[in-house]
């Protein structure tokens, strides 16, 4: 497996590099703000940004440094370290499905995943609503549809 991955990064950015000439100048301040924000409280040294509408870059941005210690600036096609990116990649896919009609998010898993009907909460009773588990992680817009649980509230000891 390690083998292919390696092969397939390179790949991507070969994809990907000729399109990096025709990309727009950036024009979210949004995304530089919270870039810049990130660099100047020392999570990131540097960053690159891409927003991509359809076909076409929309968005490059580079901010910060590649390498800190030699004060070398990021660029486009700098190459970096990319980890833990399972989540971000499944989520998107999730979202294409939904926008293609193909899965809702408020579903129940075990609508999609049999397996998961049986599924329980640690206390040992039946899980009936997973998608209630998560609606606090998600911006209120896509959540109005979904039932809110009363918040409990801890003392603050």
């Amino acid at each position: 497996m390690k083998k292919f991955a390696g092969k397939l990064i390179p790949f991507s950015l070969a994809l990907l590099l000729p399109q990096l000439s025709f990309a727009a100048a950036p024009f979210f301040p949004g995304v530089s703000n919270v870039v810049q924000a990130a660099i100047a409280a020392h999570d990131v040294a540097g960053a690159v940004t891409v927003v991509v509408a359809k076909d076409k870059i929309v968005h490059l941005e580079a901010s910060g440094f590649a390498d800190l210690a030699a004060k070398k600036p990021m660029q486009p096609d700098s190459l970096f370290w990319i980890a833990s990116m399972t989540k971000p990649v499944t989520a998107t896919a999730i979202l294409l499905l939904q926008d293609e009609g193909k899965l809702n998010v408020n579903d129940s898993v075990a609508k999609y995943i049999p397996e998961f009907a049986a599924l329980k909460t640690p206390a040992g009773q039946p899980q009936t609503s997973p998608s209630r588990n998560c609606s606090r992680t998600l911006p209120p817009s896509a959540t109005s549809a979904m039932p809110m649980r009363s918040r409990r509230t801890r003392s603050p000891n």
